[in-house]
């Protein structure tokens, strides 16, 4: 599901064709409703694909697509992965097994 925010969000801004990625969407949000996976799963992949889409995007409209140094979006997926492990670790101690 993050792979498809982020292609849905670049595609917007970009004026790309997203229709059939849209329609992949729903359908997988909808199997999140009625699968075995958590629909709580599908939406925060959704989101967090979708920021760092965003992210993605914005550093290469605001540095040109000729600059190479990628710190910004670097940094901004070091932070969602800082976010998701503090998620992990401190809501949901029983739930989720390290070892």
């Amino acid at each position: 599901m993050g792979v498809l925010g982020a292609y849905l969000v670049v595609g917007m801004r970009r004026r790309l064709p997203v229709t059939p990625v849209a329609i992949l969407l729903v359908l997988n949000l909808a199997l999140g409703f009625t699968g075995n996976t958590d629909w709580r799963a599908h939406l925060g992949g959704l989101v967090v694909g979708g920021l760092l889409g965003l992210l993605y995007e914005v550093r290469r409209r605001v540095a040109g697509p000729q600059d190479r140094t990628g710190c910004s979006p670097f940094g901004g997926s070091v932070a969602m992965l800082a976010v998701l492990a503090l998620l992990i670790t401190s809501i949901a101690p029983g739930h989720f097994n390290l070892n």
